[in-house]
């Protein structure tokens, strides 16, 4: 009796460890799977980060400075767009940098200038083609809370153009 009561410990003690493994097992099978949807996802990551050739943060940080030198212009508005199957007279779009502004008057020249400003603007024209190609879209707002009366809202869209293949 006393070998069979050693035997049943011996048993429970190797349940024991079995459970403990078998959990073990399952702990583990949920480690790899989250490992390989992580890798799966850093693979997305770094296949949209490697053939652009900027971070957006750089363009949106360029763009904050240009309107800090502007006071009277505020970004109302903010949109960052990657591939699609949008195309522009230089090809297909690669990525574009929308935004909604408000010119604070109803005055052209200000709006003007910082159209100007942004179009010559070195860095970004480093990321984007500067021209444009879209229409100007003007609307006059009434601001009766403000200072200034009346504003222009407008938008710009800021684009890249894949790089045509080339042909020999």
């Amino acid at each position: 009796m006393a070998k069979l009561n050693s035997k049943n410990k011996t048993l429970e003690g190797v349940r024991g460890n079995l459970n403990k493994l078998q959990q073990q097992t399952v702990d583990f099978d949920k480690k790899v799977v989250e490992e390989r949807n992580l890798s799966e996802w850093k693979k997305a990551v770094d296949s949209v980060t490697s053939t652009r050739p900027f971070l957006w943060y750089e363009a949106v940080d360029q763009l904050c400075d240009l309107v800090s030198g502007s006071p009277t212009i505020w970004i109302t508005s903010l949109r960052a767009e990657e591939g699609g199957s949008k195309t522009s007279s230089k090809g297909q779009i690669a990525y574009t940098l929308g935004f909604s502004c408000l010119s604070a008057t109803d005055n052209l020249e200000r709006m003007t200038e910082f159209r100007i400003k942004l179009r010559r603007h070195p860095e970004l024209g480093k990321i984007f083609d500067l021209g444009y190609e879209d229409a100007l879209n003007l609307v006059k707002t009434a601001m009766p809370d403000y200072q200034e009366e009346f504003a222009l809202k407008f938008d710009i869209e800021l684009k890249k153009s894949k790089a045509a293949p080339k042909t020999n």
